[in-house]
């Protein structure tokens, strides 16, 4: 077998994805290595190349970064979901001051200050939403826990440090309910087995939780007693929804639904408004900075009572809601309509008149908007990863409101679309929030005001 040579170096930074960058005088170019913290020297060997870069893994350290910390999950080498578990809190939230700094530097011409990143206070124990497929290990063991990176290979563990505690308790029981029932978990090779997914919300405010249970067909042998099982250990204010997905696909819900137990709707509290929140609508999982980046949209936005307020991709209406008390009227645009009846009932709720919601994919809504000459004095942008693209930009800027208040979960789409708004408007604020807390991901709001 031939001797897979190990290079000696320094890891001397992050890709924009976290990993590690590690130089070797006696290798051109760069390796790339997850886990490695920038200031480690050590010796890396090259596992693989792909698309031009080659990544490698530690083969041993022999001088450890001061940024360097003990992780507190055993299994975040092998877990695909939080890569920085390894690395002190203050070198994430420069991590991500220099990510959105770096993105925003390729667009020329951009102006712009940039403030530091707002820590999560906490920063563990808080995502209120956890989703995990269950299978089989290698033993035949029914396990459940999250995909090793890159892969669709289950990585067993039941107690994450980032999800709220509630979440990992109910795991729990539905992994006890299937054992006792002998319920399969569903195998994607050969389409075989029934439980595919379970998926925990829990609200930060009130004590209740949401279970939502995917298996592949409506009715199996043991459902019945299943659902009876996990419903035994759930809460009088808990909520039990059965999601049946059948396709052979990654896409992890269904698009049938039926309630076992409770309602279709969790509750929770953001800065004194109240919101349902179904089992596919979209939720900060942040609470704790979810609250501290929309107030500092409502405060930099400073609305006077007078304006009409456009909230793009408003999901279930938590931006628009919050600023429904400073607007004239607020105008809610989604694409998933089942968010938007979500948005309307959390309208009532909260006994907001002025706010309407529209299933609409936004490109759309924006373009009928300018055609029919409607007034938009404020904008608010909080997009998918993939950003408003383009032509929503485009509609944007010929609805040209006094002020754009931008949201969003990528340094990078958010690059691209100033890019398209930059020549009409200017940079007011740049916040990175550390919405992902041991994740190379960023929230960040952009306030923009026309030039």
């Amino acid at each position: 077998m031939e001797r897979i040579p190990a290079y000696e170096g320094k890891c001397i930074g992050y890709t924009h994805l976290g990993v590690g960058i590690f130089l070797s005088p006696s290798f051109e170019g760069r390796i790339l290595v997850s886990g490695m913290v920038p200031g480690d020297e050590g010796f890396v060997e090259i596992s693989y190349k792909r698309a031009g870069n080659c990544f490698g893994k530690i083969k041993k350290l022999t001088a450890l970064s001061k940024d360097r910390i003990v992780p507190a999950c055993p299994v975040h080498t092998s877990c695909g979901g939080c890569l920085f578990q390894n690395v002190s809190y203050e070198r994430q939230l420069g991590f991500k001051k220099e990510l959105v700094e770096s993105q925003l530097k390729r667009v020329d011409g951009l102006s712009f200050s940039l403030e530091d990143t707002v820590p999560s206070i906490p920063n563990t124990g808080i995502r209120n939403k956890v989703q995990v497929p269950f299978g089989r290990d290698r033993k035949g063991r029914l396990v459940y826990g999250f995909y090793k990176e890159l892969s669709h290979e289950i990585v067993p563990y039941p107690d994450c440090v980032n999800a709220d505690p509630r979440a990992n308790a109910i795991l729990s029981k539905v992994h006890d309910a299937a054992m006792r029932t002998g319920l399969a978990p569903y195998d994607e090779r050969n389409e075989s087995g029934e439980l595919r997914h379970a998926i925990v919300r829990t609200s930060r405010f009130y004590d209740e939780k949401m279970l939502t249970i995917v298996t592949k067909d409506r009715d199996f042998p043991e459902k019945e007693e299943f659902f009876d099982l996990i419903a035994a250990s759930l809460g009088k204010a808990d909520h039990l929804i059965h999601n049946i997905n059948g396709k052979s696909t990654n896409v992890i819900l269904g698009s049938e639904e039926e309630v076992i137990y409770g309602t279709p709707y969790l509750r929770d509290r953001l800065l004194g408004k109240e919101f349902l929140i179904s089992s596919r609508s979209f939720y900060q999982t942040n609470p704790y900075i979810a609250e501290k980046v929309y107030e500092t949209v409502r405060e930099e936005l400073e609305l006077s009572g007078e304006e009409t307020v456009l909230d793009a991709y408003g999901g279930i209406g938590t931006i628009g809601i919050v600023l429904s008390d400073k607007a004239k009227e607020v105008i809610s645009v989604e694409n998933v309509c089942q968010a938007t009846l979500d948005a309307r009932k959390n309208a009532e709720l909260n006994g907001v008149r002025n706010f309407e919601a529209v299933c609409l994919d936004v490109g759309e809504a924006l373009e009928k908007m300018a055609k029919d000459g409607k007034k938009i004095d404020v904008a608010v942008l909080d997009p998918a990863r993939r950003g408003c693209g383009r032509f929503a930009c485009e509609k944007i800027l010929e609805l040209a409101p006094a002020k754009i208040a931008y949201v969003s979960c990528s340094p990078m789409s958010l690059a691209k679309d100033l890019d398209v708004l930059k020549d009409n408007y200017f940079i007011r604020l740049v916040k990175p929030f550390d919405m992902f807390p041991f994740t190379p991901h960023v929230e960040t709001v952009v306030i923009l005001s026309r030039k």
